[in-house]
C-alpha cells in the first residue's frame, strides 16, 4: 500500500474565534470553511461566555465576520 502523505489537499475545516463585542460581551464563533464556498458561520455557533447574546448581536458578529473573511 502507497499512500501520499506529503501531498494532502485541504477541502475543509472548522475553527473558532473568540471576540468581543462594543459592550464587552465576550463570545466564541465556531465557523467552518470549505473550497467551493468559503467560510460559514450560523448564529447557533456562536456562544456568549457570561451573559446570552441576542439575536441582533449573533446578526451582527455573523455580517462582520463573513465580510472580513469571505471579502
Amino acid at each position: 500500500m502507497k499512500i501520499d502523505y506529503d501531498n494532502g489537499r485541504l477541502e475543509s475545516k472548522t475553527v473558532w474565534f473568540s471576540g468581543e463585542t462594543d459592550e464587552g460581551k465576550k463570545f466564541t464563533i465556531m465557523a467552518n470553511w470549505n473550497s467551493w464556498d468559503d467560510w460559514n458561520v450560523m448564529p447557533d455557533e456562536i456562544t456568549f461566555d457570561e451573559k446570552n447574546g441576542t439575536d441582533e448581536e449573533c446578526e451582527k458578529i455573523i455580517e462582520e465576520f463573513l465580510k472580513e473573511m469571505n471579502g
